[in-house]
């Protein structure tokens, strides 16, 4: 990958074509699917899927999963290679793509991802709570529980008051019973 950028900057990634080539769409398309179990499997396979997912997208342009797939790759830069500057400089990328490009079908993702590797804790929080509203918004039940999940953890982690935290809380809970009451046939159906 860092022989594909050489000495551009990152951030020249976000002026790439979009992604046309069929077959690169379609891995693309797979990856994202896998990216989430690798999770639990393990991380150099998620490494791996992240830095092929970023791979194609600088061989073959920009998609929909390229902003996925850029702000995975800051959870991985940062955390696992010490690299937090490129790691941000990539998150900023996903969230750039999807705002000015409108490159929106991950757009939940790319939210809650931004705002839970933000530089500080507390300027995450207007994202993760447009993570919310963007995956009630398209029916994604998991992406806005995990908003929620985020949020509550952000808002403990900066010291805010209990009583924020157990109100945040509680909307968190009520909408995941509500949104446990239906089927995925349902969802998009549904409003808070």
């Amino acid at each position: 990958m860092w022989r594909q950028i050489g000495e551009r900057p990152i951030e020249i990634m976000l002026d790439l074509p979009q992604m046309t080539d069929p077959v690169a769409s379609g891995t693309m398309d797979v990856l994202t699917v896998l990216v989430s179990p690798a999770w639990y499997i393990g991380d150099n396979l998620r490494s791996l899927i992240i830095a092929r997912m970023a791979n194609l997208s600088l061989e073959y342009g920009n998609s929909d999963a390229s902003c996925l797939a850029y702000i995975l790759l800051g959870t991985v830069l940062g955390p696992d290679f010490g690299n937090y500057e490129a790691g941000y400089r990539f998150t900023k990328l996903g969230l750039d793509l999807v705002e000015r490009h409108g490159l929106e079908r991950f757009k939940a993702r790319v939210y809650l991802g931004y705002g839970s590797w933000t530089r500080h804790v507390r300027t995450g929080r207007p994202q993760l709570r447009r993570a919310f509203d963007a995956a009630q918004q398209t029916g994604d039940f998991n992406y806005a529980s995990f908003s929620r999940h985020h949020l509550v953890t952000h808002l403990l982690a900066c010291g805010d008051p209990l009583a924020e935290v157990q109100r945040e809380t509680e909307a968190g809970i009520s909408f995941a019973r509500k949104a446990s009451a239906f089927s995925p046939t349902q969802a998009n159906r549904w409003t808070p």
